[in-house]
C-alpha cells in the first residue's frame, strides 16, 4: 500500500495524521514513513531537517545511526535528503552508504525520499536478510577461489600427464614394439613355437596400449576451442567421416541409408571426431549373423521438461546391442561391456559425451541385446 502526498498542503497533511484511523492504518505499516522539514537560516540555506511526524516503524528503527528528532548537516542523511530538495528529484540509498561494514545484528535498511512541499516524504524498508546473503555469498566466493585453484593445479597436472603420455611414452611404445618386431623377424627361428607365440602377444598387448594411450590423449585434448564456433553442415560431416571408414564401409553385407541433417552451430573438428566413433561403434559391434544395418536418422524435438527445441541425430543399427539398464554407464571412461574379443579402450563414448556437453547438447542410447542400438545427439537449435 502507497500514499501519494504531494498533493496536501501542510495543513491538509496535519489534518490527516491527526485522524485516529489514518494513524492506525500507517503505524500498522511495514514499512517506515515520516515527514520532514526543511529548516533554513535568514539567507533561506537548508541547515537541518526537522521530524514533524514518523511511524511506529520509523520511530523504532534498528539503525546503526538512530533517527533523532533533527537531521543535522553532520547526519549521513542530510545531503541526499538536501538534494531532493534544492532538485525535486526523489533519492534512493542504504544504511551501507554511509557504513559499509554494519555489524550483524543490525539490519540493512532501503530509504527513499521523495520531496513534499519544502520538505520531505522518508520512506524506509529492512532488507531482513540481505546482511546474511551479503556474507553468505562473499563465504562461497571465497570458497570458490579456493576450488578455482585446486582445478588449475590439477589441469595443470593433467597437462603435464597428457604431454608425457603424448610424446615419451608413445615413443617408448614404438620403440617397443620395434625392437620386438626386430627379434622376430632376425631370431625367431632360435625360439620355439611358443616363444614366438608369446613374442607376438606381446605386439599385441602394446598396440593395445598405443591405442589406449591415443584415446586418453584425445580425450584430455578436447576443451572449448576459443571462440572457432561456426555453421557445421552435418551432411558434410558425415560424408567425410564415411570415407575415412570407407574400407570398413563398403562391403556387401553392409547397408548405409542416411537422412538430410541440419546445420549446428559448433566446432567442425571435435563433430567429426563424435560421428566417427559413432559410425565405426556400429561397424565393430555388429552382428555376425545377419547383414549390417546403420541408419542415420534425423528429427527436431523437444528437449526434456522444457520447450526448447533440439537436433535429435540417430545413429541407429542392428548389432550385437547390450542390456538397457547398461545405458548410464557406458558413457564412462574404461567402461567395457563386451569381452575383449573387440578392440577398443572403453574411451570412445566419453569422448563422444563430452562433446555433446561442449556443444550444449547430451546423449542418450537406446538398446537390446540381440537387435541393436540406437544412439541419440541433441544439438540446441539456433
Amino acid at each position: 500500500m502507497s500514499f501519494d502526498f504531494s498533493s496536501f498542503s501542510s495543513d491538509e497533511l496535519q489534518q490527516v495524521l491527526d485522524n485516529d484511523i489514518f494513524r492506525a492504518m500507517v503505524n500498522a505499516m511495514p514499512i517506515g514513513i515520516a515527514f520532514l522539514k526543511a529548516v533554513r537560516n535568514h539567507d533561506d540555506t537548508v541547515i537541518g531537517f526537522d521530524f514533524t511526524y514518523r511511524n511506529l516503524v520509523a520511530d523504532l528503527h534498528p539503525a546503526k545511526t538512530p533517527l533523532a528528532n533533527h537531521i543535522a548537516p553532520s547526519h549521513p542523511m542530510f545531503d541526499p535528503l538536501l538534494r531532493v530538495i534544492d532538485t525535486g528529484r526523489s533519492e534512493e540509498f542504504t544504511n551501507d552508504d554511509w557504513d559499509d561494514q554494519l555489524e550483524d545484528s543490525v539490519k540493512q535498511t532501503r530509504y527513499t525520499a521523495r520531496k513534499f512541499n519544502d520538505g520531505v516524504v522518508l520512506t524506509s524498508i529492512e532488507n531482513t536478510d540481505a546482511k546474511k546473503a551479503e556474507q553468505k555469498i562473499s563465504s562461497l566466493n571465497k570458497s570458490l577461489k579456493t576450488k578455482n585453484r585446486e582445478l588449475q593445479s590439477l589441469n595443470n597436472e593433467l597437462k603435464t600427464f597428457t604431454s608425457i603420455a603424448a610424446f615419451d611414452y608413445k615413443d617408448t611404445l614404438k620403440t617397443l614394439y620395434t625392437n620386438l618386431e626386430y627379434i622376430i623377424s632376425h631370431d625367431a627361428r632360435n625360439f620355439s613355437n611358443t616363444g614366438r607365440a608369446n613374442l607376438r602377444k606381446a605386439q599385441t598387448a602394446i598396440q593395445k596400449m598405443k591405442l589406449l594411450t591415443d584415446d586418453i590423449v584425445a580425450f584430455s585434448n578436447i576443451q572449448v576451442l576459443g571462440n572457432n564456433i561456426v555453421p557445421v553442415d552435418l551432411n558434410t560431416v558425415l560424408a567425410d567421416v564415411s570415407k575415412e571408414l570407407d574400407e570398413k564401409m563398403h562391403q556387401p553385407e553392409i547397408t548405409f541409408e542416411k537422412e538430410s541433417l541440419p546445420v549446428v552451430n559448433g566446432y567442425p573438428f571435435l563433430i567429426d571426431l563424435l560421428f566417427f566413433h559413432l559410425l565405426d561403434n556400429a561397424l565393430k559391434f555388429r552382428s555376425p549373423d545377419r547383414p549390417c544395418e546403420i541408419k542415420v536418422t534425423y528429427h527436431l524435438t523437444k528437449e526434456r521438461n522444457t520447450d526448447h527445441e533440439m537436433h535429435q541425430i540417430s545413429f541407429i543399427d542392428n548389432g550385437i546391442g547390450f542390456e538397457q539398464e547398461e545405458a548410464d554407464k557406458i558413457f564412462e571412461m574404461f567402461y567395457r561391456i563386451h569381452d575383449k574379443k573387440y578392440k577398443g579402450s572403453g574411451i570412445g563414448l566419453a569422448i563422444c559425451k563430452k562433446i555433446m556437453t561442449l556443444h550444449g547438447g547430451t546423449m542418450a542410447v537406446e538398446s537390446e541385446p540381440g537387435k541393436g542400438s540406437a544412439f541419440c545427439c541433441f544439438f540446441p537449435v539456433g
